[in-house]
C-alpha cells in the first residue's frame, strides 16, 4: 500500500475526510499534506520518523510505503 493511500485511510477513518482537520492536528503545511494524499509528491527521509508515530509504522513500513509512490503505482516520483 503506497504512504498516498495510507494518509488517506487516515484521513478518513480518524478526521472524517476532512483535509483541514488533518492537517491542524497534524501541523503540517496544508499543501505539502494535499500533495502527499493526491500522491503528486511522495515525503522525503526528513518526514519518516514523524509519519512512522503518526501511522503507527515502524521507519520501515514508512519508507516502504513511499517506495511504492517513487517506482510508479499511479503516483509522481516527486519528494517533498
Amino acid at each position: 500500500m503506497s504512504i498516498s493511500q495510507r494518509l488517506c485511510e487516515v484521513r478518513d477513518r480518524d478526521f472524517g475526510g476532512s483535509e483541514k482537520k488533518m492537517w491542524k492536528d497534524w501541523d503540517v503545511n496544508p499543501s505539502t499534506l494535499n500533495r502527499w494524499l493526491n500522491g503528486e509528491r511522495v515525503p522525503d527521509a526528513t518526514s519518516y520518523d514523524f509519519l512512522a508515530g503518526k501511522l503507527g509504522l515502524s521507519i520501515t513500513e514508512v519508507h516502504e510505503a513511499c517506495q511504492i509512490g517513487r517506482n510508479g503505482n499511479g503516483e509522481s516520483a516527486s519528494t517533498t
